[in-house]
């Protein structure tokens, strides 16, 4: 009996280690599929990924985000698959097709109906990529979205685009049951919503420089004062509101510097605000409803902004001048070529009727002036100081100066009927007085100052007898309804050379006036340096050029009572397709001047200033400086908040306040960026 007991527990033994032996097996089976699946799913949340970072990829394009143009963006669904299937590319390992099989993708680029255009298919190795454009709302239905499935930012078909991302992984263990591959796929949906104009921002300064220290910078001596913290008592930069209702936009400032030009001081700062006792000497205006203000700045490492400002300062995109470019460059551009043409002329006109005067102001010709009528007087007058009279007064519609003008003590030019003036040499006017009451075309070859004791009045009232000149009705005059167009250029050589092409520490009255500082009239390739041929501003070519154009003398420089009113003949906002030949495409620009930078030595400031204990400045309009810094020194004074708006490379307010009040209508906005985001 025993030894029967013996066998059969020998036999169970062996009988359990078959089962065990088999169960091992099925478990290191199961655990080999797992091990395949395990893969699979990591594969799947990879798909998700890649899938999500390329529909993001062809949202940035769908918003309109890489258009040149700022102001009226498109979307760009053949950039978007581009730039699905380079996401791609970079992101999912042994992805790799062709550049020719993105060539697909410019099916897209056909006018939208909402009916889906045949799909990209890309199939690279394992992988299978679909992009769908556009995606109709049967596509994205989803029962979690409300009664019909929708949601009110899942936007309208054509601006959506689907990124399908598929793959096959060969397995390892699953094979023994019949599985050779493992298949995963996922899919996201963008939506990609182009800027809405009204979201546009008018900022006050604008400032260029891409790294600039204290970009903005307020150094003064006496800040905010109670009881109103929103505004300026003291000296400083105030920018109040503007508009009303839901058109409101509190106090906005933008720099596009990222101070890298900074070092470690305390006072290092893209936008630089002193702090002095009186309280903040940067200050912006909320909105009535309490909304903050806003400073912006590119700054990244903490270096965004410093105390005496009243709100705090954020980060925002780099804007640079592509807005200004929009508007005012054909206008610039034509304005450039005809007083290049004027200022370089070397004789007297030949059409029409032309009545010739010698530097004495006598008549050299036969033929007596005309009384009425359009007719030219041309005043042969190059040598020694050029053309000055005691009391020069004619009626002509035209009146061009052959070299350079000087209007001295107790002497006068008056010409109230001239619609153009060319001077092509140096105006200079130390001591008398100029009028130019209707003028709207002006061209300078060499120069234009005016002395402690002159006094000039562009298209303006002016009182010969010895009152400064008014602008009719103010800055925003219902009549005249004529522009002016001052273009004033700068010697190609010598001391001159590096002196503001516009001065002025006299009375100067500009009303309904765009001045163009031109550089040097016979440089024949300025017109490509200053202005430019379209797209966006970027490393290698950033938004100021700084010292790349040799253009020193472009810029002004006032000490003394300025009165300077943009044209303002409209009612709408700024746009670039303003009409060119009614108001010469220059609404709502004071100044468009280039020049600036430093010196080839770094030891000079090339700067548009105004500054002097006795500055008196009324201002409107954009003045746009982008080269250079604009400077305001002790003693500058406003008579109030002004409509103006200052885009250059850099400003300083180093003493005295500067005080404005920008309007949509009058100023260049800052559009905002598209909004893209995933809906499914």
């Amino acid at each position: 009996m025993a030894s029967l007991r013996t066998r059969r527990r020998g036999s169970e033994r062996g009988a359990v280690l078959v089962i065990f032996a088999g169960a091992i097996g099925v478990i290191l089976l199961f655990v080999a599929i797992a091990i395949d699946l395990g893969f699979g799913r990591a594969d799947q949340r990879g798909d998700s990924a890649l899938a999500d970072l390329a529909s993001l990829a062809a949202g940035y394009e769908m918003a309109g985000n890489s258009d040149p143009n700022r102001f009226n963006p498109t979307a760009d669904p053949e950039a978007a698959c581009r730039a699905a299937i380079e996401s791609l590319r970079t992101n999912a390992a042994d992805f790799d097709p062709p550049a020719v099989e993105s060539d697909a993708c410019a099916a897209f680029g056909a006018a939208c109906t909402g009916v889906p255009f045949p799909p990209v298919v890309i199939t690279n190795g394992d992988w299978t990529i679909t992009i769908e454009y556009p995606v109709t709302d049967a596509e994205i239905l989803d029962a979690s979205f409300g009664s019909d499935g929708l949601t009110s930012g899942d936007g309208d078909p054509c601006e959506r685009m689907g990124v399908s991302v598929r793959r096959v992984r060969d397995t390892f263990f699953a094979r023994v049951i019949g599985v050779d591959e493992v298949p995963t796929s996922a899919r996201a949906i963008v939506v990609g919503n182009l800027p809405d104009p009204a979201e546009r921002v008018v900022p006050a300064f604008l400032m260029l420089d891409r790294t600039a220290c204290k970009a903005i910078w307020a150094n003064v001596g006496q800040g905010n004062v109670d009881p109103d913290p929103s505004l300026l008592y003291g000296d400083g930069i105030l920018v109040r509101r503007q508009g009303m209702g839901d058109e409101e936009q509190a106090g906005f400032i933008h720099t596009d510097s990222d101070a890298t030009d900074c070092g470690n001081a305390s006072n290092d700062y893209a936008i630089y605000a002193s702090e002095p006792s009186g309280g903040d000497t940067i200050v912006v205006q909320p909105r009535t409803d309490g909304s903050p203000g806003v400073i912006e700045s590119t700054a990244t490492n903490g270096r965004s902004g410093a105390g005496g400002t009243n709100v705090p300062v954020t980060t925002g995109q780099v804007v640079g001048r592509t807005p200004v470019d929009e508007i005012f460059q054909s206008a610039i551009s034509q304005l450039h070529g005809a007083a290049q043409v004027s200022v370089n002329a070397s004789t007297a006109p030949t059409t029409g009727t032309v009545v010739t005067y010698g530097c004495n102001g006598n008549v050299t010709g036969p033929v007596a002036p005309p009384v009425t009528g359009s007719w030219t007087a041309y005043i042969d007058c190059t040598s020694n100081q050029g053309f000055s009279a005691s009391n020069f007064a004619i009626s002509a519609t035209t009146v061009i100066f052959a070299g350079k003008v000087s209007v001295g003590t107790n002497e006068v030019i008056s010409l109230p009927q001239a619609h153009s003036v060319t001077v092509r040499g140096e105006l200079a006017v130390p001591n008398g007085k100029l009028n130019l009451p209707a003028v709207q075309n002006m061209y300078v070859g060499e120069r234009f100052t005016v002395g402690g004791n002159g006094i000039v009045g562009i298209n303006s009232e002016f009182d010969t007898s010895g009152s400064t000149p008014l602008c009719v009705g103010g800055e925003n005059p219902a009549a005249p309804s004529r522009t002016t167009r001052l273009a004033v250029f700068n010697p190609a050589s010598g001391n001159s050379r590096e002196d503001p092409a516009l001065s002025s520490d006299g009375y100067l009255t500009m009303c309904q006036t765009t001045v163009y500082l031109a550089g040097e009239k016979n440089d024949a390739t300025y017109d490509e340096k200053s202005v430019r041929t379209g797209g966006e501003c970027s490393d290698d070519y950033p938004c100021p050029m700084l010292t790349t154009n040799d253009i020193r003398g472009a810029r002004f420089a006032l000490t003394g009572r300025v009165n300077w009113f943009a044209p303002d003949q409209l009612d709408s906002a700024l746009s670039a397709n303003m009409p060119l030949p009614a108001f010469g495409g220059l609404e709502g620009l004071a100044a468009w001047a280039e020049g600036g930078g430093v010196s080839p030595n770094g030891n000079t400031n090339y700067a548009s200033s105004v500054s002097g204990g006795t500055t008196f400045f009324e201002y409107s309009g954009v003045f746009f400086n982008p080269n250079a810094i604009i400077e305001l020194r002790a003693g500058n004074a406003t008579t109030g908040p002004r409509d103006a708006q200052f885009i250059a490379r850099m400003i300083q307010v180093n003493g005295g306040r500067f005080e404005m009040q920008p309007t949509r209508q009058n100023s260049v906005p800052v559009p905002v960026r598209g909004t893209f985001q995933l809906i499914r």
